[in-house]
C-alpha cells in the first residue's frame, strides 16, 4: 500500500508517499532529538518516481528533501490513518516532531495538470491522502475560474501574470478552502520569516493555476498582429507585455519604473472590473436570452442584487429609478444629483461597448463626452 501526500509553498507542488512495505517504527529514537529524524515509511525518490509515472503517468520532477512536522509517539513519527498494516497498532500521538520525507517537486503547470487528470479512484495498492484531495478540489476550482474568465493580466515583480479575480460568490468558497484545509498540508517547515497560512496558500495556488490554465491555452496564438519590416532593437513594454502573456517566459525587460508606470495604468483599468466599496449592493450582470421562433439571441444588460441574485433591473430602467432622481438633501451619501445621473448613464454605456455593443443611444450630452475621453483614451 502506498500512501500519497501532496505539500504546496506558494511556488513549488511536492508529493511524497508512504509506504506500508517499510518498517513503520525506527527503533530508539526520541521524537524530542533536535535533529530531524527520517520518516520511517517514506518512499524513497528512485520508487517514488516510478510509482508516480505508473499510477499518474506523469515524468518531469526532480527530488528533493522536505523537512516536515508531523504527528509522533515515543517512538517516532506515526504512520497516516490511510497507511493499512497487518498486526500493527499505532502508538499515541505525544505531539509533532520535525522529520525529513523524499519527495516529488513539481512546477505549477505541471502540478495542476496532474491533480486535473487524478482519476477519483486511485489504483488498487493505493490511496489519495486528505491533502492530495485538497489540492485536487482546488485545482478543479481554478479550471471553473478560467472557464468563467475570472482573470486579468497583471505585472507582478517584474513579470506578467494572469491574475483569479475572485468576487461572490467566488470569495465565499475560497474562504471554505481556506478553512478546511487539511492540518497535513501545513506540515513543510519554514523559515521564520515566511508564514504559510491557508488563506495565502490557497490563494498562491489559485492564482498560480489560473495563470498555468490561461498561459497554457493560450499556446500559439499572437495577441497582437504580425507586422513587416525589421524587429526593433528594443521592444517597447506594451508588446513586450503581450507576447509574454501567451509565452511560457514572463519576465518583461524594462527599468523598475517604467515596469511600476505600467503596472499602476494596467491596475487602474483591471481595477474597475469589481466595485470599489464592499458594500456596493448591486453589481452590472450581462444574460444572454434565448430567442423565440422568428427571434436572435439578445443580450440583456442588468443591474443584479450582490444578496439576492434572481433580483435583476434591466439597465434602461436606471433613468426611472430612484437614485437617479432623490436629491442630495434627502440622502447626502448619494452626492448631487445631477453628476450622479451622468456618471450612471456614462458607466452604464462603458459597460455596454466592453461588452461589444456597436451603437449606443445616450440622453446626456456631458454623459457623451465622458464616454468619448474614456474611448479616446482606451484606443491611443
Amino acid at each position: 500500500m502506498q500512501v500519497l501526500h501532496s505539500l504546496w509553498d506558494t511556488k513549488t507542488f511536492y508529493i511524497w508517499a508512504e509506504s506500508s512495505a517499510l518498517p513503520l517504527i525506527i527503533q530508539g529514537s526520541d521524537c524530542r532529538t533536535e535533529r530531524p529524524l527520517p520518516h520511517p515509511f517514506s518512499l524513497p525518490g528512485k520508487e517514488l518516481k516510478k510509482h508516480i509515472s505508473e499510477t499518474l503517468h506523469l515524468d518531469g520532477s526532480k527530488t528533493e528533501t522536505l523537512y516536515l512536522k508531523l504527528p509522533s509517539g515515543k517512538n517516532g513519527p506515526l504512520p497516516s490513518p490511510w497507511l493499512i498494516q497487518e498486526d500493527y497498532v499505532s502508538d499515541k500521538a505525544v505531539g509533532l516532531t520535525d522529520c525529513t520525507v523524499t519527495a516529488l517537486a513539481f512546477k505549477p503547470d505541471m502540478a495542476i495538470n496532474l491533480l486535473l487528470d487524478m482519476p477519483v479512484h486511485p489504483p488498487q495498492g493505493t490511496a489519495h491522502a486528505d491533502s492530495m484531495l485538497f489540492w485536487s478540489k482546488l485545482a478543479m476550482f481554478s479550471l471553473e475560474l478560467v472557464a468563467k474568465e475570472q482573470f486579468v493580466p497583471i505585472v507582478w515583480e517584474g513579470r506578467s501574470l494572469w491574475r483569479a479575480v475572485i468576487d461572490e460568490p467566488y470569495a465565499e468558497r475560497l474562504r471554505v478552502f481556506s478553512s478546511s484545509m487539511p492540518p497535513s498540508c501545513l506540515g513543510l517547515r519554514s523559515p521564520p520569516a515566511i508564514k504559510l497560512s491557508p488563506s495565502g496558500l490557497v490563494k498562491s495556488f489559485v492564482d498560480s493555476a489560473v495563470d498555468s490554465l490561461v498561459r497554457n491555452s493560450l499556446k500559439g496564438v499572437t495577441l497582437i498582429p504580425s507586422r513587416r519590416g525589421r524587429k526593433p532593437l528594443v521592444v517597447p513594454l506594451p508588446q513586450q507585455f503581450l507576447i509574454s502573456l501567451a509565452s511560457e517566459d514572463p519576465s518583461l525587460k524594462a527599468s523598475a519604473e517604467e515596469l511600476a508606470t505600467f503596472s499602476a495604468k494596467l491596475d487602474s483599468w483591471t481595477n474597475e472590473l469589481q466595485p470599489k466599496a464592499v458594500d456596493v449592493p448591486f453589481r452590472t450582470c450581462f444574460r444572454l436570452e434565448a430567442p423565440s421562433e422568428d427571434e436572435t439571441w439578445r443580450l440583456g444588460f442588468f443591474l443584479q442584487a450582490r444578496d439576492d441574485r434572481s433580483l435583476l433591473v434591466p439597465a434602461e430602467e436606471v433613468w426611472k429609478t430612484k437614485e437617479t432622481k432623490v436629491t442630495k438633501a434627502d440622502n447626502p451619501k448619494l452626492g448631487d444629483e445631477k453628476k450622479r445621473s451622468i456618471l450612471m448613464e456614462a458607466v452604464t454605456a462603458m459597460n455596454l461597448l466592453v461588452a461589444g455593443a456597436d451603437i449606443l443611444i445616450m440622453r446626456h450630452p456631458e454623459s457623451i463626452s465622458l464616454v468619448k475621453e474614456m474611448i479616446g483614451e482606451l484606443t491611443s
